[in-house]
C-alpha cells in the first residue's frame, strides 16, 4: 500500500515547501481541498489570451482566491491546488495571501488529468477521507460546513452543488452542476494513475453502475458565481461591487464619493460624477467633467481624462482612459490606452488595442455545425 502509494505521488510535479506536509484537521472527517484551476483555453474569448481564468482579476483579486479563501474560511487547513501550463503562476497569486494556518500544495499536470483524475492525484498525498472540490474559475459563497454535513449526513459518496430556478422540478428546467462537489475518499478507488477521468462523465456514471449513492445539494441562485466568458467576468464583478458598495460601513482606506467609493490615494476631480455602484482604487485619477457610470471598477493608477464616460466596464490598473473617450461594457486589461474621443464598446481592450476572437478560431465554431452528430 505504501509503495503504490509513492508510486502515485512520484508522478506530481509538486511546487512549494509545504508540499509534502499535510495537515488536514484533526476529527472525522478530516477533509482536504482541491481546487481545479487547470483550464484549458482555446481562446474562443478574448479575454482568455490575455490571462488564464482563475487568474481573472474580480473586484482586484483573482477568481482562484476567492475559492481559496472560501476553503480556508470553513477551516479546511490543507489544499491542493491543481494547474497546468499555469501553475507558477497560480502560485505567485495565491503564495502569502492564505491564511496562516494553511498548507497549500500545487501540481501541475503536463498532460491533462481532468477533474476527477486531480482528485484522485490529491487524495494519495494524504489520509483525508473526504474532498471538496471547487472549480477554480467560480465565486463560492455558499455555506461549506452546511454542505460537509449534509454529504454527512445522507451517506452518499458524492455530493453535488445544483443551481437552478428554485421550481425547476415542477417546470421542467434542469438544475446544472455549480463546480462545487464533496467526495469520499472510497470513489476514487477505481480512478487509474494515468489518463484523463471527467467527473460527470466518467466518475459519476461509474458510481451509479457500482450502486453508489450520488446526492444532489441544491444552493440558492448567487450562491457560486461562475466566471467562464468576458460576459460573466462583467456579471461576477458587478455582483461583488455591488454588495462591497452596500455595505453601511466603509472599508477601511476607502471614503464614499457620490455612489462610489474611492481609495484615500485616489483623486477624483470635484466636478467629476460617480454614478451607480462605483469602485475607484488607489492611485488612480479621475479628471474634470468625467462621468463613470456603474458597476463600474477603475484599477489602480489609471487615469480617466477630462469629460470622458465610462459605463459598466471593468478597468485594471495602470490604463489611461484619454479626453472624451467612450467606454460602455468593456475590459480594460493593465496598460490599455483608450485615445482621445475613441470608443470602447463591449470589448476587451489590451495594450495594442482591442483584442478580438481569431479568425481560425471562429472557422473552428463554424465548421463544428457542419460536423454531424
Amino acid at each position: 500500500m505504501e509503495e503504490a502509494r509513492a508510486r502515485d505521488t512520484s508522478r506530481l510535479r509538486v511546487l512549494g515547501s509545504s508540499a509534502n506536509r499535510c495537515k488536514c484537521p484533526a476529527g472525522s472527517p478530516a477533509v482536504r481541498g482541491v481546487i481545479l484551476a487547470g483550464v484549458h483555453s482555446w481562446a474562443e474569448d478574448p479575454l482568455d489570451r490575455v490571462l488564464a481564468r482563475p487568474l481573472w482579476p474580480v473586484m482586484a483579486r483573482p477568481v482562484v482566491q476567492y475559492t481559496l479563501d472560501w476553503l480556508t474560511g470553513a477551516g479546511i487547513s490543507c489544499v491542493t491546488v491543481c494547474g497546468n501550463g499555469d501553475t507558477n503562476a497560480l502560485r505567485t497569486a495565491v503564495t502569502g495571501n492564505a491564511a496562516p494556518a494553511c498548507s497549500i500544495q500545487f501540481s501541475e499536470d503536463r498532460i491533462p488529468r481532468g477533474p476527477a483524475g486531480c482528485a484522485r492525484d490529491a487524495a494519495v498525498t494524504c489520509e483525508a477521507s473526504t474532498l471538496v472540490l471547487a472549480y477554480g474559475t467560480v465565486i463560492p459563497r455558499l455555506d461549506l460546513a452546511a454542505m460537509l454535513a449534509a454529504h454527512e449526513h445522507s451517506g452518499a459518496a458524492m455530493t453535488v452543488a445544483l443551481r437552478g430556478p428554485a421550481d425547476s422540478a415542477s417546470n421542467g428546467t434542469a438544475r446544472t452542476p455549480a463546480g462545487v462537489y464533496v467526495i469520499s475518499r472510497r470513489v476514487l478507488e477505481g480512478v487509474s494513475s494515468q489518463g484523463y477521468h471527467d467527473l460527470k462523465e466518467a466518475l459519476i456514471p461509474s458510481l451509479h453502475r457500482r450502486g453508489e449513492r450520488v446526492a444532489a445539494y441544491p444552493v440558492p441562485a448567487g450562491s457560486v458565481i461562475p466566471v467562464y466568458d468576458t460576459a460573466s467576468y462583467l456579471r461576477a464583478n458587478q455582483q461583488l461591487l455591488q454588495d462591497f458598495v452596500a455595505t453601511e460601513r466603509v472599508a477601511f482606506g476607502f471614503r464614499r464619493s457620490g455612489d462610489g467609493l474611492v481609495a484615500a490615494s485616489a483623486h477624483v476631480a470635484p466636478d467629476a460624477r460617480l454614478l451607480g455602484p462605483v469602485l475607484v482604487s488607489g492611485g488612480a485619477r479621475v479628471s474634470a467633467g468625467a462621468l463613470i457610470v456603474g458597476p463600474a471598477i477603475i484599477g489602480s493608477d489609471c487615469t480617466v481624462g477630462s469629460d470622458a464616460v465610462i459605463t459598466r466596464s471593468v478597468i485594471w490598473n495602470h490604463v489611461r482612459v484619454a479626453d472624451r473617450a467612450v467606454v460602455d461594457g468593456c475590459v480594460l486589461t493593465d496598460a490599455a490606452e483608450v485615445g482621445s474621443e475613441a470608443i470602447a464598446r463591449r470589448a476587451v481592450w489590451g495594450a495594442g488595442g482591442p483584442r478580438r476572437r481569431s479568425r481560425s478560431v471562429r472557422l473552428a465554431r463554424l465548421a463544428r455545425r457542419w460536423v454531424p452528430s
